[in-house]
């Protein structure tokens, strides 16, 4: 992907496109400045080492005072891990048109498109997984938190079923909370398709505790 959008930025198409595109690939980037920074970007982003924004650095300035590394140990992963799982939720599509509207994106330069198209990418992919989590759950394959009746959380205890799991071919349950960027849409989602269910308002708090979780 890199490769294709600085090929792009060079202003290249067709078999010059493909031929730039091959050397990029294949030889060391060192001579480019450009590739290699979008690179090491995008290693920072997968490993979740990418720098924190202003809501990171404020969590990070909590481990400075007294105690507070015990209690806050380990910052920078666990919210860049957070971050990216929002990234697929409504909340980020709203972050992504809230840059767009700044003019972040004004500009001429590929990687900062590159890098809106990305956005819109994870986002589109957000929608559809809600969409599919929705389907699985209304047919009795997917589950959210413990049910609150006594007698329902005994059924579920008998049968097998575990909160926050999916039902596999086989039969067996699995926890779909240590997926990234999925564990969260699948916990809101079913937690709003409930609360729309019901209609009452009482599962506001199973929403908010499922986007906690």
């Amino acid at each position: 992907v890199q490769a294709l959008r600085q090929a792009k930025r060079e202003g290249l198409k067709g078999e010059a496109l493909a031929e730039r595109m091959g050397d990029l690939i294949s030889m060391p980037v060192q001579g480019d400045v450009n590739l290699m920074e979008a690179v090491e970007k995008k290693m920072r982003y997968v490993t979740f080492r990418q720098p924190m924004d202003e809501w990171g650095k404020a969590l990070t300035s909590l481990q400075n005072r007294p105690g507070m590394r015990l209690v806050v140990p380990f910052v920078q992963t666990p919210y860049n891990v957070m971050k990216r799982d929002l990234e697929f939720t409504p909340l980020g599509a709203g972050a992504t048109l809230l840059d767009v509207m700044r003019g972040k994106y004004s500009g001429p330069e590929a990687r900062e498109l590159g890098d809106l198209s990305d956005r819109v990418g994870r986002t589109l992919l957000g929608g559809a997984m809600t969409a599919a989590v929705a389907t699985v759950y209304a047919n009795g394959n997917m589950t959210g938190a413990l049910p609150e009746d006594p007698n329902e959380r005994k059924l579920w205890q008998a049968q097998g079923i575990a909160p926050y799991s999916f039902r596999a071919p086989n039969g067996e349950w699995y926890s779909y909370q240590i997926i990234p960027g999925f564990g969260m849409i699948a916990a809101g989602t079913i937690a709003a398709y409930e609360a729309l269910k019901n209609k009452d308002g009482t599962q506001t708090e199973k929403v908010l505790s499922a986007v906690d979780s």
